[in-house]
């Protein structure tokens, strides 16, 4: 057997098949025991991998991890940066968290219901004029529209532009 152990500059080995066999993932900063073939491949695959002693290992294992962890979900780092920049995500859970919180029998929470403001085509007028004349006596509502002095000479016919070019269509 021999004693593999994945450097923080490694990466991550997964999905490696071994003689029919797929091993298990060796995670960075991880220690793994191999058969003495299966080791042999990996370090001929992964060259990062390094071969270290019983002792080697024990000292790895004995290192203290510097690992700054949220407190609000599952994100750690090694570095205190790391953690203080993933937690600027989290300042309304913050917010939250350090707000008291009242029990809602001692005060009962307020409620109500949706309202809306009424649309105005549903409500009529008050001061609409139905048909007639208004308080000048100008007729405004009626049978139909008399032009006089109009600007208008004609509506250019289907593909002629407004001001009398070509229409691009």
């Amino acid at each position: 057997m021999k004693i593999l152990f994945n450097p923080k500059i490694g990466s991550d080995v997964s999905k490696f098949i071994y003689n029919g066999v797929m091993l298990d993932p060796h995670l960075k900063e991880q220690l793994k025991q191999y058969e003495n073939g299966a080791a042999e491949a990996l370090k001929e695959t992964f060259s990062f991998l390094e071969e270290v002693t019983p002792e080697q290992a024990q000292d790895i294992l004995k290192r203290p991890k510097l690992e700054f962890k949220c407190e609000i979900c599952d994100y750690a780092s090694e570095k205190k940066i790391g953690l203080l920049g993933h937690m600027r995500g989290h300042k309304e859970e913050e917010k939250k968290a350090a707000a008291p919180v009242i029990d809602p029998n001692l005060i009962p929470i307020a409620s109500g219901k949706k309202v809306g403001r009424p649309d105005p085509l549903s409500i009529p007028p008050e001061n609409d004029l139905v048909n007639g004349a208004d308080k000048d006596g100008v007729e405004w509502y009626g049978e139909g529209l008399v032009e006089e002095n109009s600007s208008f000479e004609r509506i250019k016919p289907v593909g002629q532009g407004h001001f009398g070019g070509e229409s691009l269509l």
